[in-house]
């Protein structure tokens, strides 16, 4: 794939994120300048595809493999919830910002005979640290080095700072049907596909497919969901990401980043 420049000066600007380092990223084939200057459309001086400002700075961050959150971040109102369902491992923590369009979620599909759960949501810096840590001893068990171990085990778990579940709109759902635990048969599940089908509507979007596993350097996830509010989740559903293997959700936050924070000079040859 062609190598393209996305510049990201350090500082505080525009959009009000936190200063990061230059990031060399590859553009996708159709080009991030093109879906920067499409996404301009949901972009007002008051809100970002309906949500205000601020509440947009932190819900539309990209957290990817290459893009951190700060080490100390902390969602400002976290809550517990089952969203009105069972959980299998109790209330979680998630944003109060995002229950509205969750227990509207689980409501759609109970009355479509589908039963949802969350099995995960807020995982502090910390938590994912001891999770990652746990993979990879997995995988130094496996007899690989230090090096190969980290890697193989970042294909499934995210490093401490890069996890989306850090942000508290992110979660990951189960379902009776695969006996309330994760795996790639929950995609093939009634409720895998009713997510991947109807999820958007409520605002929720899949990072993680099996199209854009190049791209996102992450082993597909089908019960992985992140909210991004109704009218970006529309206008990505509408672009067909979940089906392309040259773009995927990531990109059109990047892309949203660079352009709100007044970064973005170009993607072009």
């Amino acid at each position: 794939m062609i190598r393209w420049l996305l510049i990201v000066f350090a500082g505080l600007s525009g959009f009000g994120l936190l200063s990061r380092p230059a990031l060399a990223a590859d553009c996708p084939s159709a080009g991030l300048g093109l879906l920067a200057d499409r996404l301009r459309a949901g972009i007002t001086a008051e809100a970002v595809f309906g949500l205000p400002r601020e509440d947009a700075r932190w819900v539309l961050y990209p957290v990817t493999r290459d893009l951190a959150l700060p080490d100390n971040y902390v969602p400002p109102d976290l809550v517990r919830t089952t969203a009105g369902a069972t959980a299998p491992q109790g209330a979680q923590p998630l944003r109060r910002l995002i229950l509205p369009d969750l227990e509207a979620m689980f409501a759609a599909a109970r009355a479509d005979g589908v039963s949802l759960a969350i099995l995960s949501g807020y995982r502090s810096y910390d938590a994912q640290a001891n999770l990652f840590r746990l993979g990879v001893n997995q995988q130094r068990a496996r007899g690989h080095d230090q090096e190969q171990a980290e890697a193989l085990a970042n294909r499934f778990r995210a490093r401490p700072g890069y996890s989306q579940h850090q942000l508290g709109t992110t979660l990951d759902l189960t379902s009776p049907e695969v006996d309330y635990g994760l795996g790639q048969r929950f995609g093939e599940s009634q409720a895998g596909r009713w997510v991947r089908e109807r999820a958007w509507q409520f605002g929720f979007v899949l990072p993680y497919t099996a199209s854009g596993e190049a791209r996102t350097g992450y082993a597909p996830e089908p019960w992985h969901v992140r909210w991004v509010g109704r009218e970006l989740a529309a206008a990505m559903q509408a672009d067909d990401y979940l089906s392309r293997d040259d773009r995927v959700a990531d990109d059109y936050l990047v892309a949203l980043d660079a352009l709100l924070a007044d970064r973005y000079l170009s993607c072009r040859p």
